[in-house]
């Protein structure tokens, strides 16, 4: 084989790989598209008995995932983020652009009290189960299940204890 078929057995081996690529983001990217619209519907579906005007509200906003390497200008990631507001303090759920392997991470802003610490949402399909990340400076996370009950025992640490 001369140089220049080789070339072009190369170019072509390159273009397969750079069109698998291209399918396999896509996939993942409409798998992290459904999976936070999925979190997002479960978290207002679990909310409901005890929302109320004032006390607790839930809602949704358009919002587009950027990051160090994702401008938001040129960011595919179009979705939304999750507000829920209780007793007058916000909590937000706010996706992050999709991590290796179609990993899924939403920050959880609003619960944290410790100064270096942060919340997230994590799921790594095709799992669709997601973990309740909580760091603490360079200490290893803590991870838990997140489900109903979790989630409202998080919230209820944001309502003012009465002091007697």
């Amino acid at each position: 084989m001369d140089d220049v078929q080789q070339l072009g057995e190369m170019l072509r081996h390159y273009a397969d790989s750079e069109a698998h690529k291209k399918q396999l983001f896509e996939t993942q990217s409409a798998v992290w598209t459904t999976r936070i619209g999925e979190l997002f519907g479960q978290i207002e579906q679990w909310l409901e008995p005890v929302k109320a005007p004032n006390l607790l509200e839930v809602s949704r906003e358009a919002y587009v995932a950027f990051g160090p390497s994702v401008v938001v200008d040129t960011s595919t990631f179009k979705t939304e983020k999750l507000s829920i507001v209780i007793a007058g303090k916000p909590v937000e759920f706010v996706p992050d652009v999709m991590g290796a392997g179609g990993q899924i991470s939403l920050a959880v802003m609003g619960l944290t009290a410790a100064r270096y610490g942060s919340i997230s949402l994590v799921c790594l399909p095709p799992s669709s189960d997601w973990q309740w990340r909580k760091t603490n400076g360079l200490k290893d996370p803590h991870n838990f299940a997140f489900n109903a009950n979790f989630l409202a025992q998080q919230l209820q640490s944001l309502i003012p204890r009465e002091r007697g």
